[in-house]
């Protein structure tokens, strides 16, 4: 259940992030909040990823409070806590405003969430980073293709950029429809 709750998530979340990172400026600006907000673009396309940098906290956290390991989950939330604000700081020194759209990339406490994960997964931990793997890189030639075949900011884009995550998230569905209905049937067991 972890390993398909979790490629799910993160699914949906990559689609969104690279769909968001090639069309920041229409969505941002002619879409959601208008043009005042053109500062905001450069920093909106840094956070596009963040929530790429943690697959395994989705529900990592619900994983190891079933199996006894509160302690290592707080220990992980504490850590991301500490990390966010200490890297935060210095970025933000560093870099200005963008340096804390850095900070969340850093965040330690997830490097021990996913050794936890690790321990407690076995050989299911690398059939979820090999999926995970598939996830992330499958779109980006599709994005990329668009970026190169159509001008920036333009509508053009955007409805390329929803064409090729319809594709993406159907070669997703091909590839990850058996496990799911195993899942969801009486052999749910195998394919948890």
């Amino acid at each position: 259940a972890y390993r398909i709750g979790t490629i799910s998530i993160l699914a949906l979340e990559t689609l969104a992030a690279y769909f968001l990172f090639f069309n920041t400026e229409i969505v941002l600006l002619q879409i959601l909040i208008g043009p005042q907000w053109a500062a905001a673009v450069p920093i909106l396309k840094i956070l596009c990823f963040v929530p790429l940098t943690d697959p395994f906290s989705r529900l990592g956290g619900e994983v190891l409070k079933t199996e006894g390991e509160d302690r290592a989950w707080l220990v992980a939330v504490v850590l991301n806590f500490v990390s966010l604000v200490g890297f935060g700081i210095l970025l933000t020194r560093a870099l200005g405003v963008e340096g804390m759209a850095w900070a969340p990339y850093l965040l330690l406490g997830n490097q021990l969430l996913a050794w936890r994960i690790w321990r407690i997964c076995g050989a299911e931990f690398w059939k979820l980073t090999r999926d995970l793997l598939f996830v992330y890189l499958l779109p980006l030639p599709l994005f990329l293709g668009v970026a190169w075949l159509c001008p920036a900011e333009s509508w053009l884009r955007l409805g390329a950029s929803v064409a090729v995550s319809l594709v993406a998230a159907a070669i997703y569905v091909g590839r990850f429809q058996r496990p799911f209905r195993a899942f969801f049937t009486s052999r749910g067991e195998e394919a948890a």
